[in-house]
C-alpha cells in the first residue's frame, strides 16, 4: 500500500485494490502519484499524469460522505502494553521495597486492578525467591 512513508516519483499507475474508508490515508495514496519525475519517459519528457484505477470506489465513497471523520483515535497495543507493564514493576517494586501503601485498586486502571494484584503478588513472591538463592 502506497500511503505514507513513500516517495517514487516514478509511479504513473496509482491501483485502489481495497476499500479505504480514511479521508487521509486516501489522499496520501494519491499524493504518491503526484511526485514530480523529469525525463522519466526519456531526455525532455517528463511526467506530466498519472492514471488512478480505482477497483473498490473509493472515489465513490468519498463523494457520498465528504463530511467523514478520522474518527478518535485509540492507545496502540503497544503503549497500552508498555503502560501495563510499568504499572506491574512498580507494584512489585512497592512489595519489595516493603512499601506497599500504594494499593493496587487505586491504579490507573481499576478495572484490571485483581488481575494487577495477582501478577505483582507472583512476582513479588518469585522476586524473593530469587534473591535468596
Amino acid at each position: 500500500m502506497l500511503d505514507t512513508g513513500i516517495d517514487v516519483p516514478e509511479i504513473v499507475n496509482l491501483v485502489f485494490f481495497k476499500p479505504v474508508r480514511s479521508k487521509t490515508k486516501f489522499w496520501q495514496t494519491i499524493g504518491r502519484g503526484t511526485r514530480l519525475c523529469p525525463n522519466l519517459f526519456g531526455p525532455g519528457r517528463h511526467k506530466e499524469f498519472f492514471y488512478i484505477f480505482d477497483w473498490c470506489r473509493n472515489f465513490e465513497f468519498f463523494n457520498q460522505h465528504p463530511n467523514i471523520t478520522e474518527g478518535a483515535t485509540a492507545e496502540t497495543l503497544a503503549k497500552r502494553l508498555f503502560a501495563a507493564r510499568v504499572e506491574l514493576v512498580g507494584e512489585v517494586d512497592h512489595k519489595r521495597s516493603g512499601t506497599a501503601t500504594a494499593s493496587v485498586e487505586a491504579s490507573s486502571r481499576p478495572e484490571h486492578a485483581e488481575d494487577t494484584k495477582k501478577l505483582s503478588d507472583g512476582l513479588a513472591g518469585e522476586c524473593s525467591m530469587r534473591s535468596r538463592a
